[in-house]
């Protein structure tokens, strides 16, 4: 047999929408594997071009502000087209401060049995993505109030889950590359890969949901500054306080049992989940200072949100420049359907003229 290594190529389909810094927010879905079929994954490659769309017209429209980080849409070949496009575009890989990969995202849940789940980065990478993710999700799609009027709940099934791979998300994820990214999916799946994966199984509204939440997390990355990121910080705080309590409740029931964990094993544990929230919180100087350090005025309120002090001087501040400028509205995320780019769970659609997505390319 004789084989050979030669140059080759694929087709890996781009987008982007232009911000005034040279900071990026990447959304990536799937085009193939292991061949094309309805919610593995036309329904994220689907819901990935809405979002894109909606934030464009509504961008031209005047609705919203220019970005202030670029947003790029990738469309690519499972795990191969993402390793292809860093190998083409290594050096641009500095530039991305988070991304979000849609993979199987419009299922019918009742025929497929699936829960619409936000999977985090691994703890090898822990940031702040998979916590904002997550809150923009509660924010955003509960659709109705308790019969007295006191709460608000989705129709349809949900949860947060620890990193699991097996999708795009993994590639940018790696140490390597160092980009933080979850993922929006659904699972279980009856029809999965199977030739019963047909548009019959997609539900436009969950479509509808999954679109608005990608937009809405895309738009308020690439417009944070200080103060989201302060709000940011205050809730990867709360949240991990709510697991650390969580998990020395069940240490303590466990406390009789044969296999219950001893206290220096719970120790390590809770060593190992403050070590995870540290370079969390330090990731969110990223979005909150356009990659640089926060000059001394911002520190004492960086850890009064408890985000931990950076050793050194900002050689200038992040406000100066188009880049720092103030947005309005933009800020700890609202439920208003205003706050979304989309305009809530079932506004995407029917925005007419999208404007332009500029540099698409093939």
């Amino acid at each position: 047999m004789d084989t050979s290594l030669y140059d080759g190529s694929l087709e890996v389909v781009e987008a982007f929408i232009p911000g005034e810094s040279d900071e990026e927010i990447l959304l990536v879905a799937h085009l193939c594997h292991p061949q094309p079929s309805a919610n593995d994954n036309a329904s994220g490659a689907a819901a990935l071009l809405e979002a894109a769309c909606a934030i464009a017209a509504l961008i031209a429209r005047g609705e919203l502000s220019p970005p202030r980080r670029t947003i790029r849409f990738l469309w690519v070949p499972e795990i191969t087209g993402a390793l292809a496009w860093l190998a083409a575009n290594e050096g641009h890989i500095p530039r991305l401060v988070a991304g979000l990969n849609l993979d199987m995202v419009g299922q019918d849940q009742e025929q497929c049995g699936s829960s619409l789940l936000v999977e985090s980065p691994p703890h090898a990478l822990s940031s702040f993505a998979g916590v904002l993710l997550a809150c923009l999700r509660a924010l955003l799609l509960p659709e109705v109030k308790t019969f007295g009027g006191v709460g608000r709940y989705p129709l349809f099934r949900t949860a947060d889950v620890p990193f699991g791979g097996g999708s795009d998300h993994a590639v940018f994820s790696d140490r390597s590359v160092g980009v933080p990214m979850p993922m929006l999916g659904q699972w279980p799946d009856r029809f999965y890969h199977t030739s019963a994966d047909t548009p019959n199984r997609v539900d436009p509204k969950m479509l509808g949901r999954v679109a608005a939440l990608s937009g809405l997390y895309a738009y308020w990355l690439a417009q944070a500054g200080e103060r989201e990121a302060l709000w940011l910080a205050r809730e990867l705080s709360a949240r991990f306080r709510r697991g650390v309590i969580g998990d020395l409740q069940a240490a303590l029931t466990e406390a009789d049992e044969d296999a219950a964990p001893g206290r220096e094993e719970v120790r390590r544990r809770l060593e190992y989940q403050v070590g995870c929230h540290r370079k969390a919180l330090e990731s969110v100087r990223r979005p909150g200072a356009g990659g640089r350090l926060p000059v001394p005025g911002r520190r004492c309120r960086l850890r009064r949100a408890g985000i931990p002090p950076r050793r050194g001087r900002s050689s200038g501040s992040p406000c100066s420049g188009p880049a720092g400028r103030r947005r309005a509205g933009v800020g700890a995320p609202s439920a208003r359907a205003g706050a979304c780019p989309a305009g809530g769970a079932d506004g995407l659609s029917g925005h007419g003229h999208p404007g332009p997505l500029v540099g698409l390319s093939a």
